[in-house]
């Protein structure tokens, strides 16, 4: 099947970083990217689109140790705690009926288990990141500078459209380095009833969370998810951010790359979306997360990215 589809060569997806660019689309100090589809009219179109008013949940616990460091302190009796000599609340240490428990709890998101929002600054691209800011201003102890994910502070609410992908291949999940391609998301559509439409959030379902219930934990740098030459539908749809229910590790690409000065190429899978749409627009990737953007002019440093909940399938509470 995908033999059968013209195949952006290794050079096509890099000319994308200029067909496609958003640099200096909405400003040269725009941090948002292509949130900025999210506009007040298609806020109130997803509100719109709600029927039932249910809250569904599409997150899966977190397995501790794997996937999270997690201590727990339990203290029945508050006035006994370290400390509690201290305290200078009168009466505390008379009062022997009231305890509590707390945790500590301790994440990386940046790998292939835990759902998160990255921000532009995640990705450089020769030193730069969206709208040509340097790579110096993300600092390690202070954070980011510049487009950071607290620009999207004030919430991302927009309408989601969830394409099956696996549905449209028939198979009840994708193979790992098989890519998604236009024509899919079209299929799906099609079968679903539905079309992308500017400021969406586009999730696609490849069966990873099948893959990984029913054979296992389905493990490995390569997974299923979006094709390079998804791109410029993408850019064309006006599309706010993407996302998958694979994790964030490279998704298949399957560009061609040319092997000698003649015409002879051989399929590659390289890199992924996620990394080489920094320039070409700042649609937000999400193998199991979604990419939003920026920090407020009035701020100075923020965070690259925040916890959202968890892995496997797009990690959101879906409103029907």
């Amino acid at each position: 099947m995908t033999a059968e589809r013209p195949m952006p060569t290794q050079d096509d997806v890099l000319g994308y970083f200029n067909t496609l660019s958003n640099w200096g689309r909405w400003g040269d100090d725009d941090q948002l990217g292509t949130l900025n589809h999210i506009t007040d009219d298609v806020r109130l179109a997803a509100a719109r689109a709600v029927r039932h008013g249910r809250s569904v949940s599409c997150a899966w616990e977190v397995a501790v140790p794997e996937e999270m460091e997690r201590s727990t302190t339990t203290c029945p009796c508050a006035a006994d705690m370290p400390g509690a000599e201290n305290m200078p609340v009168p009466g505390f240490h008379a009062d022997r009926r009231w305890g509590f428990s707390s945790e500590r709890l301790g994440i990386t998101f940046h790998g292939n288990t835990v759902t998160h929002v990255d921000s532009p600054c995640h990705i450089f691209w020769d030193g730069t990141m969206y709208n040509g800011r340097s790579h110096s201003l993300v600092d390690a102890a202070t954070g980011s500078a510049w487009a950071a994910v607290t620009a999207a502070a004030n919430g991302i609410i927009t309408r989601g459209v969830l394409l099956d992908i696996a549905r449209v291949r028939d198979v009840p999940w994708l193979e790992p380095g098989q890519g998604v391609f236009p024509d899919d998301l079209e299929e799906a559509e099609r079968r679903q009833g539905v079309r992308v439409r500017s400021g969406d959030a586009v999730l696609l379902r490849t069966g990873f969370g099948r893959v990984r219930h029913e054979a296992g934990e389905a493990s490995g740098f390569t997974q299923a998810g979006w094709h390079a030459s998804c791109l410029p539908w993408l850019q064309e749809r006006e599309v706010a951010l993407i996302g998958a229910d694979t994790p964030p590790g490279r998704s298949a690409v399957g560009v061609r790359r040319r092997v000698d000065a003649g015409s002879r190429r051989e399929p590659r899978r390289d890199g992924s979306v996620a990394a080489r749409q920094l320039r070409p627009g700042g649609v937000r990737d999400d193998g199991c997360r979604t990419r939003p953007v920026g920090l407020p002019p009035r701020s100075r440093a923020g965070p690259l990215r925040r916890y959202v909940r968890q892995p496997g399938q797009p990690d959101r509470h879906i409103l029907t």
